[in-house]
């Protein structure tokens, strides 16, 4: 799905004899701009942009409404130049770090409850779990978006979340699915001796699971779910399509009005999603030399 083209408008059709009707609306909308509830709707979905600017300030009177300034002047306001534009990409870098940062650890923990429920749980648990792993690995991380967003309000008003909380969810539920294989992976790579061991010992299964088994699986997947919080960061740019203005949505924003510097911004957006990666990257090298081959399954 492509972006709108800018400038992009939200029109009304009227019948040509409701002129009465067009006033109103008319004045709906101006006053709508002036005491600034348009402009806070659409900053809540990131829609307010440097065209609804413009738009406001001719429908309230700021400047003559055939002033000609061209929109992409509007846009960038960077006067060619790149560095205007980059702590624009700073601030969206920022909410693609918060999304990555407040989804991961909910996806570790889902993920290791699924893990667990799929290699010790009875049938009636085991069996539906595989079908949610299965089903969430073989569906586009968009799709579910889309679902989450768009289809589950439509169930139930309750199930209408704003686009942040539900790309955190969105992503979180997605990852848990990864994560429950690398976890699934690690407890199998446990002898079962170790298991045995424990009993016999007096622990009850819950106890040997917990203090036995879990602690060495969680030290044998460290660097697989490092390299997926790796991934985390750059499908965090998929949330774009439920209005949330991360790293990928600025750079597009930006082309839109600085065409003439795409090589530029191109460069900076990659450079800033290497920054924020690259410790990662090195960290999960580490942690493979210090522990061993690592159970990779994305």
């Amino acid at each position: 799905i492509e972006p709108a083209r800018q400038p992009s408008y939200y029109v009304i059709y009227l019948r040509k004899e409701d002129r009465q009707l067009k006033e109103r609306l008319d004045e709906a909308i101006r006053e709508g701009f002036r005491d600034g509830t348009f402009r806070r709707i659409y900053s809540k979905y990131g829609l307010w942009n440097a065209d609804q600017e413009w738009l406001a300030k001719e429908l309230t009177g700021q400047f003559p409404a055939d002033d000609d300034t061209p929109v992409e002047a509007l846009g960038s306001s960077s006067g060619g130049s790149l560095w205007p534009l980059i702590p624009k990409l700073l601030q969206a870098a920022g909410m693609t770090v918060f999304l990555s940062v407040a989804s991961f650890p909910l996806a570790m923990i889902l993920g290791l409850l699924i893990a667990l429920g799929r290699v010790y749980g009875p049938h009636w648990l085991a069996a539906p779990l595989t079908v949610y792993v299965e089903v969430i690995r073989g569906t586009p991380l968009l799709l579910q978006l889309y679902f989450l967003f768009f289809m589950f309000p439509k169930i139930h008003p309750l199930f209408a979340l704003d686009p942040i909380y539900t790309g955190i969810l969105g992503l979180a539920l997605n990852y848990a699915a990864y994560e429950a294989e690398n976890y699934r992976a690690g407890l199998l790579a446990i002898p079962k001796g170790q298991m045995e061991a424990a009993l016999a010992l007096g622990m009850t299964p819950l106890t040997a699971i917990r203090t036995v088994v879990v602690p060495q699986a969680l030290r044998l997947v460290i660097p697989p779910v490092t390299n997926d919080f790796i991934a985390l960061f750059k499908d965090t740019s998929v949330c774009s399509v439920i209005l949330i203005t991360e790293l990928t949505r600025r750079y597009n924003e930006l082309y839109n009005f600085n065409r003439d510097l795409v090589v530029e911004l191109a460069i900076v957006t990659a450079g800033l999603y290497l920054m924020m990666s690259y410790p990662l990257a090195l960290l999960a090298r580490r942690l493979e030399k210090r522990w061993g081959t690592a159970h990779t399954t994305r």
